[in-house]
């Protein structure tokens, strides 16, 4: 579809296409050609990837993604009132090592963010 030139926008999903090396390779694709990428979901972790891309059309941000990433994230990215969403400028997510068992989920990723939790 890309050598066709049947689009314009390519959509990555991060929990999909081998994480942000994955996306990253997609990110190398949309370079070469010339077109825009689309994040869709887990915009804690796709945020973050974003902030690299200079051809980011957008970011899907869906409240039931927000939620559940709410249990599992320090530091989640909160939209300001017209939108825009502000990554954690600091170095990025990591495990923390501690283990948190709620709702099925256990571990926690951080963001540097000292003294922020969910």
């Amino acid at each position: 579809m890309l050598a066709a030139g049947a689009v314009d926008c390519l959509q990555a999903d991060v929990t999909r296409a081998l994480g942000i090396t994955g996306v990253l390779k997609v990110v190398a694709l949309c370079d070469a050609r010339g077109i825009d990428l689309s994040l869709h979901c887990a915009p804690q972790i796709s945020g973050q990837v974003g902030t690299a891309v200079w051809h980011l059309r957008h970011l899907e941000y869906f409240h039931d993604h927000v939620r559940i990433e709410g249990l599992a994230f320090d530091g989640t990215i909160d939209p300001e009132p017209d939108g825009l969403l502000r990554p954690d400028r600091s170095a990025g997510a990591r495990v923390d090592g501690q283990t948190r068992r709620s709702g099925g989920l256990s571990g926690r990723v951080t963001s540097r963010r000292a003294g922020r939790r969910a």
